[in-house]
């Protein structure tokens, strides 16, 4: 029923039912459970690179929508971390660490000494949670066939 009624062919991702938009959690975790073939993991993946990442890491939804945790101008690393670990499970290495020196390493930039539960995708807005435990995800992942 998810791939039935969720996934878009048009934008090659899993898209809300209610809206008009691409969020990374609604793409992820039907792709993180095995609800997507190879095939729309690929497309997703690709997807969720081309229209959500930022600088800063992907960003919660392609577009700003009212009330919804700032849409498309803040970065989840809670999310993030599955999406490394889907690309570090889909051979897609380099682009996994590429998304983890993106979150992480902006965060670090930024002069963090927590991992943030939030990370806004401007340099100088912050989050009001600068401490969360969700966000060490990236403290685990490792590249699959890299010695990085």
């Amino acid at each position: 029923a998810i791939n039935e009624n969720l996934w878009s062919e048009e934008k090659q991702s899993y898209v809300d039912a209610m809206a008009d938009y691409i969020s990374h959690d609604g793409n992820l975790i039907p792709l993180y459970f095995g609800v997507a073939d190879e095939n729309k993991t690929k497309a997703a993946l690709d997807t969720i690179k081309k229209e959500l990442w930022t600088p800063a890491g992907a960003t919660i939804l392609n577009k700003r929508i009212k009330d919804v945790r700032k849409g498309n101008v803040a970065v989840s690393p809670f999310m993030s971390t599955f999406e490394a670990e889907l690309r570090f499970m889909n051979g897609q290495d380099e682009d996994a660490l590429d998304l983890i020196h993106r979150v992480w390493g902006t965060m670090l930039d930024r002069g963090a000494h927590t991992f943030w539960e939030y990370l806004p995708v401007e340099d100088g807005a912050w989050w009001d949670a600068l401490c969360h435990a969700w966000s060490t995800g990236c403290t685990y992942e490792k590249c699959t066939d890299c010695q990085k």
